[in-house]
């Protein structure tokens, strides 16, 4: 029971860290750190219980939050871009692309029908 409890709020540092790191350079070490566990014992706890490794929750934390930036037309893309943490456009619509089949731009417009 005790285990379980700890397992579920270290979930929850998980994606809260993701949450609120997701635009920055954030490294697996990183998270290691702040859940106070090896870089090992963190990738273990990713694969088991949220079912990815790092790079994969990085990358849908970005998509989603991206995905939901381009719904509303209050940024740029290139905005957009910079928020999901992408130093170049170009880096995002490659990102985007191979995420969606599909460029950001033709995403929006999709969305806005």
């Amino acid at each position: 029971e005790k285990e379980h409890s700890d397992i579920l709020s270290k979930c929850l540092l998980i994606d809260n860290f993701f949450s609120e790191h997701y635009a920055e350079q954030i490294t697996l070490a990183q998270l290691a750190d702040k859940l106070h566990f090896s870089k090992t014992h963190t990738n273990r706890i990713l694969k088991k219980y949220i079912g990815m490794s790092f790079i994969e929750k990085l990358t849908q934390t970005r998509l989603q939050e991206a995905k939901k930036l381009l719904i509303s037309d209050e940024m740029s893309i290139n905005q957009i871009a910079e928020r999901c943490g992408y130093t170049t456009l170009r880096g995002f619509e490659l990102f985007f692309v191979k995420q969606t089949n599909m460029l950001p731009t033709e995403y929006r417009r999709m969305q806005h029908g």
